[in-house]
C-alpha cells in the first residue's frame, strides 16, 4: 500500500468525522433536508475507508492518493457551497485542502487543489445557487476550530 494512504487515512478519518458532527449538527438547527444529513453520512463518514481500502486491496506502487485530495478539494467547496459558506467549518474546509495539498507536493500540487476546489464553488453555485449565511450556534463553531487545531497538530 502507497505511503501516502496510510499517512493520510487517519486524519482524513478524523477530520472528516469532525466536519459531520458540524454538518450534521448545522443541517438541524437550519431545519435542513434530511438528505443533505445522508449525503454528508455517505461523504464524510464512509468515503475516507472507500479510498483506504481500494488502495489497500490495488496490487499497485501508484496509489489513488493524489487523485483523491484532488477529489477531495472539489468536494469540499461543493459542501461549501451546500452549507452556505458557514464561517468556520468553510474556514476549516478550505484550509485543508492548503494544508494537504502543500505539504504533500508543494506549490504545484496546491495551484492542481485551488484550481479543483474552485471548480467545485462554481458548479456547487450552479446546483444549489448562493446562499451566504456565516453564522453558526457557537458550540459548532468550538467544534470546527478544535478539530482544525487537532488536525493541523
Amino acid at each position: 500500500m502507497p505511503r501516502l494512504t496510510r499517512i493520510n487515512y487517519t486524519p482524513r478519518v478524523l477530520g472528516f468525522g469532525a466536519i459531520f458532527v458540524a454538518i450534521s449538527w448545522l443541517t438541524y438547527v437550519r431545519d435542513w433536508s434530511a438528505g443533505l444529513y445522508v449525503l454528508a453520512a455517505v461523504y464524510f463518514l464512509l468515503y475516507p475507508h472507500c479510498v483506504y481500502w481500494f488502495d489497500r486491496l490495488r496490487e499497485s506502487p501508484k496509489g489513488i492518493e493524489i487523485s483523491a485530495m484532488l477529489f477531495d478539494a472539489f468536494m469540499l467547496a461543493l459542501w461549501t457551497v451546500a452549507i452556505e459558506f458557514s464561517g468556520w467549518v468553510s474556514f476549516t474546509l478550505l484550509a485543508t485542502v492548503i494544508l494537504n495539498n502543500t505539504m504533500t507536493r508543494g506549490v504545484p500540487q496546491f495551484i492542481r487543489a485551488a484550481a479543483c476546489y474552485g471548480l467545485g464553488l462554481l458548479v456547487g453555485a450552479l446546483l444549489f445557487g448562493v446562499h451566504w449565511s456565516p453564522e453558526a450556534p457557537l458550540g459548532i463553531e468550538i467544534i470546527t476550530m478544535v478539530a482544525l487545531q487537532v488536525y493541523i497538530f
